[in-house]
């Protein structure tokens, strides 16, 4: 009986997925000629080197106001 309840969540988890998709490609509408979902502009952020003296943090001493 287990099984039998296992595979209809199986079943039913995939239509639900088909019908979701379907649904976001109807409210997207048809898309530009020349793009594709998977050329996303990957942005890479490089931090400058760090010297070993340098601390994380500001002493309220040095701050001037």
């Amino acid at each position: 009986m287990d099984i039998l309840f296992t595979l209809a969540l199986v079943v039913a988890a995939y239509y639900g997925y088909r019908w979701y998709n379907g649904l976001q490609e109807q409210v997207r509408g048809p898309q530009a000629p020349g793009l594709d979902e998977d050329d996303e502009e990957v942005i890479v952020i490089r931090r400058a080197p760090r010297d070993a003296a340098e601390d994380d943090y500001t002493d309220y001493e040095e701050i001037k106001e």
